[in-house]
């Protein structure tokens, strides 16, 4: 075993060495685009391997750390298949390049990997005959970070024909061939995340042979389409089949606030979304022909992430006409402040009711029941009695109770709706006042109200919308 990690090491120093010889022959201009490729194995370079055997692979981690010694090679293994995740979990991931680029991270990525080498290595479809590199990714930009997955053994390569078409790649990006069309212009520049729970939009493609069956959703689903450019409040709107939407804001707040705008209105129309936070989001460049997206640290992961055989039944379907609706009614429906301030109040009511935070829920829903059902009765009663301003102000001061008792009597709230204001208002109390854990049903309750409470106020301003055209 010894022996084989001193050749894989002395390997791994002459790709270095090799890489280093070639772009030392090329001109000043073309050795800056090496950072861009994914072997760059410019000073310093550390080398991490994590080599499992029978049937053999090995994922490779590159980092470019200046705080540790150049041509550092550090290596998990060879390890048996059925003892490498807790090799993985107990020494690699405390390797000083990984704890540099991130455990939690790095950790992302090798599961990304591992995927990916489970579905080469399957016996059904055949073992590969030869040493391969499947796959190159990058971990981090900064610091520097990249990963490979290898079937077979790095050793079994040749070390100069690897070395070259690293160095290739690199000449390759800073000189595009004539032949190549011109960049695109970028269509939008901001910020987005993930829909959660996670949905996806549009028709969900399906399997064309048994094949594609045996190998997952990996294999049918695309990993990358751009599903529609639109636009919303004169921003551009980016989505994804798989539930990521962008927005061409340059400000993360505003751009928060938008997604969550859309996200409020599909709730209303029956999709169980949750709230973005502004850790969920990250920034996101779509162009012509392609798109770079990256999700904020607590977004949900893309669906290529996620197991595939789980992958289907977790997702909630949005049709793009569905979608499209979505976006043009939160154009205008948040065009007013009040039913924009309904709308978001709602959609973190709902996030707080789905995580089973039934204290949170009902603090919340009883601040919307008050401000646009209870407020808006006695507004409404008070106008109806006296258009005396002191007066009005002195009726806005009654406390919620006799406002409850008042709009009763004078049947603008029915009993069954009094009843239910009623229940919820004294749960709401115990939660405060008491820390009681309010019922599940009366937290149910409080939603159907607020429902139908944001969806009077929908259909009022849809009818003013209608009324300017």
């Amino acid at each position: 075993m010894e022996e084989s990690r001193e050749k894989l090491s002395s390997w791994l120093i002459e790709l270095i060495t090799q890489f280093r010889a070639g772009m030392a022959k090329l001109p000043e201009e073309d050795r800056k685009n090496a950072p861009g490729s994914l072997g760059d194995l410019t000073y310093p370079c550390q080398i991490t391997v994590i080599w499992a055997k029978d049937p053999e692979f090995q994922i490779i981690v590159i980092t470019r750390l200046r705080e540790l010694q150049d041509k550092l090679i550090q290596i998990c293994g060879p390890v048996d298949n059925v003892k490498l995740t807790e090799r993985i979990e107990n020494e690699a991931t405390s390797y000083s390049t990984i704890s540099s680029i991130g455990k939690d991270k790095t950790e992302d990525f090798l599961v990304g990997a591992l995927r990916t080498i489970r579905k080469s290595l399957d016996p059904v479809h055949g073992l590969p005959k030869e040493s391969m590199i499947l796959t190159e990714m990058r971990i981090s930009n900064d610091p520097y970070a990249a990963i490979w997955s290898v079937c077979g053994s790095l050793a079994n390569l040749r070390v100069g024909e690897v070395a070259d078409r690293f160095v290739r790649e690199v000449v390759s990006a800073s000189r595009p061939s004539a032949s190549h069309a011109p960049r695109e212009d970028v269509l939008l520049k901001g910020f987005g995340a993930y829909l959660y729970p996670s949905v996806w939009i549009g028709e969900i493609p399906k399997p064309r042979s048994f094949n594609q069956k045996l190998l997952g959703p990996g294999s049918w689903m695309p990993m990358t389409s751009s599903l529609a450019n639109w636009t919303y409040k004169q921003e551009p709107l980016a989505v994804t089949m798989d539930g990521y939407i962008a927005i061409g804001e340059d400000s993360k707040p505003r751009a928060l606030e938008s997604l969550n705008q859309i996200g409020s209105t599909l709730l209303v129309l029956g999709k169980s979304l949750q709230v973005l936070r502004e850790d969920d989001l990250g920034e996101a460049t779509f162009t012509g022909t392609g798109y770079s997206i990256a999700a904020g640290p607590n977004s949900p992961e893309p669906w290529y992430l996620i197991d595939s055989e789980h992958l289907l039944p977790r997702r909630t379907l949005i049709p793009k006409e569905e979608m499209e609706k979505a976006v043009k009614w939160a154009e205008t429906l948040t065009s007013d402040v009040g039913l924009r301030t309904l709308l978001l109040l709602f959609l973190e009511f709902h996030t707080h009711f789905s995580n089973n935070e039934h204290k949170q829920a009902l603090v919340m829903g009883w601040v919307i029941l008050e401000d646009f059902r209870i407020k808006n009765l006695w507004t409404q009663l008070a106008k109806k009695a006296t258009s005396d301003k002191n007066r009005l102000n002195k009726l806005a001061s009654w406390d919620v109770d006799r406002q409850l008792e008042t709009l009763s009597l004078a049947h603008m709230l029915d009993e069954d709706e009094y009843d239910s204001l009623m229940r919820i208002k004294d749960a709401r109390n115990e939660t405060v006042h008491e820390g009681k854990e309010p019922a599940k049903e009366i937290v149910e309750e409080c939603s159907g109200m607020i429902l139908g409470i944001a969806r009077k106020h929908i259909g009022t301003q849809l009818g003013k919308s209608l009324a300017r055209l």
